[in-house]
């Protein structure tokens, strides 16, 4: 069984794609973690929270938008693939 594992893809949308050729290699793909990206490091905050109360929330935003980005490169591989967020 060929396994095909990586990890830290932060987000970035090519990394993600690339899981797509990795498919056609291997039996199965494990992804050991920090799949989302980060907030922008400049933002204002707006009245009501705290700074950061606020990355935080952004923080969660991003990583879900990511999650299922990657969710959909996942469901259209033929292969089972696993992950930790």
């Amino acid at each position: 069984m060929k396994i095909f594992a990586t990890a830290d893809l932060h987000g970035q949308h090519s990394r993600i794609e690339n899981l797509k050729a990795a498919a056609k290699e291997a039996d199965l793909i494990l992804i050991c973690g920090d799949i989302g990206g980060y907030p922008s490091p400049k933002t204002d905050t707006p009245s009501g929270m705290s700074a950061a109360e606020y990355k935080l929330s952004q923080y969660r935003s991003i990583q879900k938008q990511d999650a299922f980005y990657l969710e959909s490169v996942l469901d259209s591989i033929p292969i089972p693939a696993y992950y930790i967020l």
